[in-house]
């Protein structure tokens, strides 16, 4: 093993963690953490950066929660998956679109960036802007104030 022969340490940084066991849809290859820990050994892994798989239109409250509740006296980093209302905006339509929306409850919130941060449950953020488009500023200072690392 790399660790033990050249005293390298290797971590993935894109490991994806379903909220519970053997969820997922019938397309996507799903994983458990006693099998994902198993690998990561196997492989000479030290650790992961673990974060709930994209779920677009959809709250990332209780697969965040999911992932940290799995992270527990394993080898992971839990990582809290973030969402946002804004969109690029590129054109005259988007900033239109981007001035009049609103946040709805399965759009991440200021307070919730507070609660992942409390605690040391979630040692950073992702966000897929692709997927889950941008947080608004209010949540941009949140991310500021936690002082987290983010994944985009």
């Amino acid at each position: 093993m790399l660790e033990l022969e050249h005293g390298f340490r290797v971590v993935d940084v894109a490991t994806r963690l379903p909220a519970a066991d053997g969820s997922g849809g019938p397309r996507s290859r799903t994983i458990t953490a006693d099998r994902l820990e198993r690998e990561m050994h196997q492989a000479g892994i030290t650790g992961s950066v673990v974060y709930p798989p994209s779920r677009p239109g959809t709250s990332y409250v209780a697969p965040n929660n999911g992932v940290a509740r799995r992270s527990v006296d394993r080898p992971f980093v839990a990582f809290a998956r973030i969402n946002g209302s804004q969109t690029p905006g590129r054109n005259a339509t988007g900033r239109l679109r981007n001035a009049v929306s609103r946040r709805e409850d399965r759009h991440t919130s200021p307070s919730d960036v507070e609660k992942y941060a409390y605690d040391d449950r979630f040692h950073g953020f992702v966000l897929d802007p692709v997927i889950d488009d941008y947080p608004g500023d209010d949540v941009l200072a949140a991310l500021e104030h936690v002082d987290l690392p983010v994944i985009v």
